[in-house]
């Protein structure tokens, strides 16, 4: 399902509630620069057989809300880019990822300017290769808790990448002052 519905720039609506999706392994790039996409359910997708989700949902401007709680993630090893420029998301479900195998994460939530809060603490990244700018350019984000992460990059995020008034969570075994950021910084 690589590049399904990509670049189909004057989508608006979608019903792909009658896919199936089980045997699926590459969902790679099938719904980026979907730009006009306002709302999509994919409750019905089976992810449990997918590798590869780079670009999913990237360039996505018209998605606002995404409830991917029911996707599996177990074998994914490449989520590089995932939501990478959709800008106005405001809220993202990914709160049953399990991310065990992932090995990429590059620029995973880069420029989603809209996001006010980003829980990733059941995100495990001992298998993570890179994931630098995985959260450049999250200027809303006021909370984000990686207390799970069990390592950082150090190109993660910047110091200017959220507001004034973020709040990190880390897990404290992370040396915090690795951290480039003004973000109050909360050891868990």
């Amino acid at each position: 399902m690589d590049y399904m519905f990509s670049n189909v720039i004057d989508l608006s609506s979608l019903d792909i509630s009658s896919f199936d999706t089980h045997k699926v392994k590459y969902m790679n790039y099938m719904f980026e620069s979907s730009y006009w996409l306002a709302s999509l359910d994919l409750s019905n997708f089976n992810t449990e057989n997918v590798i590869n989700m780079e670009n999913l949902l990237s360039f996505c401007y018209s998605l606002k809300v995404l409830d991917l709680s029911n996707f599996n993630t177990k074998n994914v090893i490449d989520m590089n880019h995932l939501f990478y420029y959709s800008n106005n998301l405001i809220s993202i479900d990914i709160s049953n990822f399990n991310t065990q195998n992932v090995k990429y994460m590059e620029s995973m939530f880069l420029n989603c300017f809209s996001l006010t809060s980003l829980d990733l603490s059941n995100f495990n990244t001992q298998n993570v290769v890179s994931s630098s700018h995985m959260l450049y350019n999250c200027f809303s984000l006021n909370y984000i808790d990686i207390s799970n992460f069990s390592k950082l990059n150090s190109n993660m995020f910047d110091k200017t990448s959220f507001s004034s008034n973020c709040t990190i969570i880390i897990n404290k075994a992370i040396n915090e002052n690795n951290i480039n950021t003004l973000c109050k910084i909360i050891s868990k």
